[in-house]
């Protein structure tokens, strides 16, 4: 019977000592994740309250390129003849218009092309009007059909002659016409071919430069393009109409924008990339052609419930929120997915937390609260 009374003692103490524990475990689990405090340190802490709501979100790509010309905006000016420079209207950086006369260009040889023009012009009108003639006689012998056939193919020649002087002129800018009226002109003119910078220029007064040098170089910085270079395992996370938002070594503090018009279809061997075409958005003047860029392509675009960055205590594995009731504050843990730049999003989001009052701004005077509760 003694040791049956004993066995029974030892039972109840035992069970007593968990029961203990339990409530322990019950109120150090409260006293760890839920607190209350005074509207004064509501106040002093500067804390708020409110309900979350959805975010916009995105997937970016990290890369870096440079600023280039499309064909269509980069004129590199040369001129059909060769010949000396008489005159330059502008200097690098200038603005021109479409039309401007950039250069004034001599040479004897455009002295002797008009010549030639007006000496085949003159030309072609007596051929035609002996073709006119020689049609209009008798052609019942062999005599006069050959004179016939000799002044067709004469005025056909000298009119083929004509016609290529005539488009040689007009690649100078001169209407052929006009030389008739006005004389012979000892220069031609060169004119920009589309609106835009000055980039380059290779040539000065009294030069000679031949048909085949470059003397102006033009850039119509509205039409700029984005080249970027993105590793070939994330080319495709990249799609056309994805925006790019980019800033310059220059001006790093300056964000522009711009979207992507063609991902790429060939790998650059040398490093394993794929150039990217994208157009810019926004420009101004200090965008210019070679400049250097680091860019961050967004990749995807979603909405998610979202809290702002003051309202969560970061953790290693996990992070936390609070929930309000009455004052008293129940810290949640949650899982942070993506951040904006003020906002993270919840990954196991429920419908409580949804409804329930959060913390959205002094997250972490509570969680100090909290740790110095539990040191005491």
């Amino acid at each position: 019977m003694n040791k049956i009374f004993i066995l029974s003692i030892i039972v109840f103490l035992l069970a007593c000592n968990r029961e203990n524990k339990e409530v322990r475990e019950e109120l150090n689990e409260e006293k760890t994740n839920q607190i209350s405090l005074t509207q004064g340190q509501i106040d002093m802490a500067n804390i708020t309250t409110g309900k979350i709501d959805k975010q916009d979100f995105f997937e970016k790509l990290t890369c870096s390129g440079s600023i280039e010309p499309t064909p269509r905006s980069l004129a590199q000016i040369t001129v059909p003849y060769g010949g000396f420079i008489k005159s330059i209207n502008y200097f690098i950086g200038d603005n021109v218009k479409k039309g401007n006369v950039m250069a004034e260009i001599e040479n004897p040889e455009f002295i002797q092309l008009q010549e030639e023009y007006l000496t085949t012009s003159a030309e072609l009108e007596f051929l035609r009007d002996d073709y006119k003639r020689q049609g209009e006689l008798n052609l019942d012998n062999a005599a006069s059909i050959k004179k016939l056939q000799e002044a067709k193919a004469n005025f056909l020649t000298t009119e083929a002659r004509l016609m290529s002087l005539t488009s040689q002129l007009k690649m100078l800018g001169i209407t052929p016409e006009k030389i008739k009226e006005t004389g012979i002109q000892s220069s031609f003119f060169i004119r920009s071919p589309i609106s835009g910078n000055i980039s380059k220029i290779q040539g000065n007064i009294g030069k000679f430069v031949n048909n085949q040098d470059v003397i102006f170089e033009i850039v119509d910085p509205s039409n700029l393009h984005l080249h970027l270079k993105v590793f070939e395992k994330d080319v495709s996370r990249i799609k056309n109409g994805q925006k790019v938002v980019f800033n310059t070594l220059a001006n790093p503090g300056i964000n522009y924008q711009a979207q992507i018009i063609s991902p790429g279809r060939s790998i650059n061997m040398g490093d394993q990339t794929v150039t990217i075409h994208a157009k810019l958005l926004n420009t101004d003047e200090s965008l210019i052609p070679g400049l250097y860029v680091n860019a961050e392509i967004i990749t995807l675009s979603k909405k998610e419930y979202a809290i702002p960055k003051e309202g969560v205590v970061m953790g290693e594995d996990v992070s936390y929120l609070f929930m309000v009731e009455n004052k008293e504050f129940h810290r949640i843990p949650v899982k942070i997915n993506m951040e904006n730049e003020n906002y993270f999003s919840i990954t196991d989001i429920n419908q409580n937390i949804i409804d329930s009052l959060l913390v959205l701004k002094g997250a972490y005077f509570i969680q100090a609260a909290l740790e110095a509760r539990a040191e005491e």
